[in-house]
């Protein structure tokens, strides 16, 4: 996945970007999310805006990569109850 990720961020032509999905990685286990961290975060001045878990089993897969000045994204979540997964909300 993170091969085809860094050549999605290499191939892009604009320069604010947004990535969300479910990863399924679990963010909040640091074993788990360290190739993901290591792409967005420290290779390509990305940041991940969720830290708490997005699922009924309490891990947090779902996650939001963006590189947007922090005033312009600000995002939400709400409880489904058609999924194990809480809904994102863009602002």
């Amino acid at each position: 996945m993170c091969g085809a990720l860094r050549q999605t961020l290499q191939s892009l032509s604009t320069q604010l970007n947004l990535f969300i999905g479910d990863f399924n990685v679990n963010w909040l286990n640091n074993s788990q999310c360290v190739p993901l961290y290591n792409l967005f975060i420290r290779d390509n001045n990305y940041r991940q805006l969720v830290q708490c878990s997005t699922t009924d089993s309490r891990t947090c897969i779902d996650h939001i990569y963006t590189n947007l000045p922090e005033p312009q994204v600000n995002f939400g979540m709400l409880e489904t109850y058609f999924s194990d997964h809480r809904l994102f909300m863009l602002k």
